[in-house]
């Protein structure tokens, strides 16, 4: 700005000490050579204005450049939010795993698991643990991994009458699976787990062939539409969703469900008394206490609990004699893999198996000779 100024102020008054130079001029040759001064001077004020104006006009265009760019960066800011809310399922929700008993103690099913969380599901927030292994055999976890290991309560064993359920051999494992009921009191005992508000809980022979993200983002907004339209407090709609079993034999599969810190709780509580009501039985299926809750909910007697089914569409398979040849020759897979190791597993080629394992875990020759993640998926039967 300060060369416009001398363009517009200094310039003139030259250009008019000149002419007045030359009106007093007498003689006709000083007259020509005062002429011959002012054009030069004319020509020098001419091409300072234009470099004047060459100025303001560079000067512009970098005032448009600078609006563009804050332009892109408010963009870039808008597109960085949305990563945000993104990665905010790291804070908000957390994976829990359930591991009981000798045999999934010295088996490797904890490992390939939470790797695959890692690896192919991208997942770096929490992964809770519950398991009745000895304290050594995951000390090398925790903190470092974000893995929480927590060992189960001696009085989480006794029914609602504070007394030791008694099992029989067809009803065993409910000792264990009845433990997911209790996903929220082992959540609520962990400060660092006070932010998490979705829990997904996952049987430990589950793994993760793709990313996480797309299934928390996918179904988180169900899950908020569902509590948006009939409330999710104390007094609200309590809930739990499950995927589509494979068997129409029992309307929900329990092998993975989704928890909903503020609302779930009264569903838990009535899954586990349902599963205390059949321990003496012949029936050792957690989802056989789902099936009667749901019965009760569908004649009405009971109000204030919802199951809600989902579609497994691309988030959920499970890995069959009949099906496996076909999705072991996937080139990409579901978000979670359900191998099946009481069922399944034992029906399918070994060999095979091992193949299938190491490229979903995408392990390297150097973990697989270790033995580390197992040389099969056969361990549980």
């Amino acid at each position: 700005m300060p060369l416009l100024h001398y363009q517009y102020v200094f310039l003139p008054a030259v250009v008019t000490l000149g002419w007045l130079l030359v009106t007093k001029q007498d003689s006709q040759r000083s007259r020509r050579s005062m002429h011959s001064i002012i054009k030069l001077m004319l020509v020098a004020a001419l091409s300072q204005l234009l470099l004047s104006l060459l100025l303001v006009g560079n000067h512009l265009a970098e005032v448009n450049r600078s609006s563009d760019n804050n332009e892109i960066s408010m963009k870039a800011d808008i597109y960085n939010t949305s990563q945000v809310q993104v990665s905010n399922h790291y804070a908000t929700h957390a994976i829990f795993l359930i591991s009981f008993g000798e045999q999934a103690a010295d088996s490797t099913l904890v490992e390939r698991c939470v790797l695959s969380l890692r690896r192919r599901g991208q997942w770096t927030g929490y992964i809770v643990l519950l398991t009745d292994a000895p304290p050594s055999r995951y000390e090398d976890w925790d903190e470092e991994n974000n893995v929480i290991v927590m060992h189960p309560r001696e009085e989480h064993f006794n029914g609602a009458d504070g007394k030791p359920l008694e099992f029989n051999r067809e009803t065993l494992s409910l000792k264990v699976k009845r433990f997911k009921t209790y996903v929220l009191d082992y959540v609520d005992m962990d400060k660092r787990l006070n932010n998490i508000e979705v829990i997904y809980y996952l049987d430990i022979d589950i793994i993760a062939g793709n990313k996480l993200e797309h299934l928390f983002r996918s179904k988180q907004q169900m899950i908020e539409s569902l509590h948006q339209l009939r409330g999710g407090g104390g007094e609200g709609l309590s809930t739990l969703h499950f995927f589509t079993p494979i068997s129409s034999e029992y309307p929900f599969q329990s092998g993975t469900f989704v928890v909903k810190r503020s609302s779930s709780r009264h569903c838990l509580e009535l899954w586990r008394r349902e599963i205390e009501n059949i321990v003496g039985g012949t029936l050792g299926m957690d989802q056989a206490a789902l099936r009667t809750i749901h019965e009760q909910i569908k004649a009405g007697f009971e109000t204030k609990c919802r199951l809600i089914r989902m579609d497994n569409e691309d988030f959920l398979s499970f890995l069959k004699p009949k099906n496996f040849n076909k999705i072991s020759k996937l080139s990409s897979y579901t978000t979670l893999i359900h191998l099946s190791n009481s069922k399944f597993a034992k029906w399918m080629d070994e060999e095979q198996q091992n193949t299938f394992l190491h490229a979903v875990l995408q392990l390297s020759e150097e973990e697989i000779q270790s033995g580390k993640y197992g040389k099969s998926i056969i361990k549980l039967t």
